[in-house]
Formats: structure tokens, C-alpha cells, sequence
């Protein structure tokens, strides 16, 4: 080998190129470490997400299904109380065309 290809390293800069190494090897583990967590938490969020969103679907459709009972309720209450104003009025109409035909009645008399 010549003299200008060779690297001299201090005690000190071999150390500190082996500590530079080490610690590059740790912070390639702590990423990994952490990009498996960020992975769990994600996923575990997911399911969480997609719980809720079911739990909400469910209650959602409960709430429509009690809205239309209670619409369908008022719209029978409704349609008998239309039935019972139909009825009076044939019943008025009734008392009074048998009013007018007594009055009438009466006074030809």
C-alpha cells in the first residue's frame, strides 16, 4: 500500500466512529420499535373507530326506527281525529236538516 491511500485513526476516533455506529444501529432498533407501536396504536384505533362507527349506525337506526312509530302514531291519531270531525258534521247536518224539516213541518201546519 502506498503512504497516500492509508487512513490513520486515533484510539479516540475509532471509538467514536464505533460509538457512531452503535448508536446508528439504536436508532434504526428505536425506529423500528416505534414503527411497529404506530402500527398497533393504528390498527387498534382503527377497530376502535369502526366500533363506534357500528354503535352510532345502530343507534342511528333506532332512533329513525322510533321516529316512525311515533310518526305513524300521530298519523292515525290524526286520521281519527278526521273521522270523528266527519262524523260530527254528518251528525250537524243530519240534526239540522231534521230541525229545518220540523220547523218546516210546523209551520205549514
Amino acid at each position: 500500500m502506498s503512504e497516500s491511500s492509508k487512513v490513520t485513526l486515533s484510539v479516540e476516533e475509532l471509538i467514536n466512529l464505533t460509538a457512531h455506529a452503535a448508536t446508528q444501529e439504536q436508532l434504526n432498533d428505536t425506529r423500528k420499535e416505534l414503527d411497529q407501536k404506530i402500527e398497533a396504536v393504528r390498527h387498534d384505533l382503527s377497530d376502535k373507530i369502526e366500533a363506534v362507527r357500528n354503535e352510532l349506525k345502530s343507534d342511528i337506526q333506532g332512533v329513525r326506527n322510533e321516529l316512525k312509530s311515533d310518526i305513524q302514531g300521530v298519523r292515525n291519531e290524526v286520521s281519527s281525529l278526521k273521522n270523528l270531525i266527519i262524523a260530527t258534521a254528518f251528525a250537524m247536518i243530519a240534526t239540522v236538516a231534521g230541525a229545518a224539516f220540523w220547523v218546516g213541518s210546523h209551520i205549514t201546519a
